[in-house]
């Protein structure tokens, strides 16, 4: 079969930061980060660890994440998430 095009395989996965998405990165980045700065880092170690293992736990228990969705939809202004859905705060649609 002569293939002309190259069709991509992988569009819709999430952006990588060496082996690790972004938020999993973000996750153990992030208190390594704040805690080598603060000088603490036997405990920087301990908590970046434990902040890396229950975001991914929570990520697996959360297939989609649409529970954090949700939860930021229905907290959260709309213009703060940039949806383009109507604001939560709106109940009642006339129409």
């Amino acid at each position: 079969m002569n293939e002309k095009f190259y069709i991509p395989q992988h569009l819709d996965d999430p952006a990588k930061f060496l082996f690790w998405s972004i938020d999993e990165a973000m996750a153990g980045i992030l208190p390594l980060a704040i805690g080598l700065i603060m000088g603490l880092k036997l405990i920087t170690l301990a908590l970046t660890v434990i902040c890396f293992k229950g975001w991914k736990k929570f990520k697996s228990q959360n297939a989609q994440q649409s529970s954090l969705r949700a939860f930021l939809y229905w907290h959260y202004p709309s213009k703060i998430m940039d949806m383009k859905l109507p604001d939560s705060s709106i109940k009642i649609f006339i129409g």
